[in-house]
């Protein structure tokens, strides 16, 4: 019965094309997601580990 309630307001949600507010906030960058946040971290901590490994296996 929820699933199916749900599945019903997954229905009548209104696509954000026509949403009319959708113009007004769309900037067209690509969307914040946690990935496109923490991919400097992510680089920096492989570089690091590169550089950490390279120590170990030269000394």
């Amino acid at each position: 019965m929820q699933h199916e309630r749900e599945h019903q307001h997954e229905q009548d949600r209104i696509p954000p094309e026509l949403d009319p507010a959708y113009s007004h906030f769309d900037d067209d960058r690509p969307s914040r997601t946690m990935a496109n946040r923490m991919r400097p971290l992510i680089w920096v901590a492989a570089v690091a580990a590169l550089v950490a490994m390279t120590f170990v296996f030269v000394l």
